[in-house]
């Protein structure tokens, strides 16, 4: 799979260290994570949310699962502070979280 330009453009906006490593096809983050001989907590995964009608991307270690009442509490707690440094954001508690479907995926 080939990785995302924007996901790079931003990771490089942001100056973030990271690195790509090229590996066999694989469909889950604990199966790259075989094949390359490293520890799963050392392989993230991306998971994809849908936050009422908004979409986010959440990365996690690929040896967890995703705890998705504590991640809307985080979440929501999160936009509460950090409301206040945008004056302009028109952001609000999120009340339900669920994973994207792979047709919208696909689509976007």
């Amino acid at each position: 799979m080939a990785l995302s330009k924007k996901v790079v453009g931003y990771l490089d906006k942001q100056k973030y260290k990271y690195q790509i490593v090229e590996h066999r096809t694989t469909f889950t983050a604990w199966d790259t994570a075989q094949t390359e001989h490293v520890k799963p907590q050392d392989v993230s995964k991306a998971l994809v949310l849908k936050l009422d009608k908004e979409y986010a991307v959440a990365l996690i270690p690929a040896n967890k699962n995703l705890d998705k009442q504590k991640f809307l509490k985080a979440y929501n707690v999160w936009i509460k502070k950090d409301i206040a440094k945008v004056a302009a954001a028109k952001t609000k508690a999120v009340k339900k979280v669920e994973f994207a479907k792979e047709v919208w995926m696909k689509k976007n």
